[in-house]
């Protein structure tokens, strides 16, 4: 699924450099997927 996201460019290269991720991409999908794990079961 392709989404277009308006993010903040600083915040993003911030992440690849801290997650050595290769990719925004890459940056924006393990974000979310920390954000999901750690909210697992608070949001139902």
């Amino acid at each position: 699924m392709d989404t277009n996201l308006a993010l903040d460019d600083k915040l993003i290269i911030q992440a690849q450099k801290i997650g050595h991720h290769r990719t925004k991409r890459e940056a924006v999908t393990i974000a979310i997927e920390v954000s999901a794990d750690k909210y697992n079961g608070f949001l139902i």
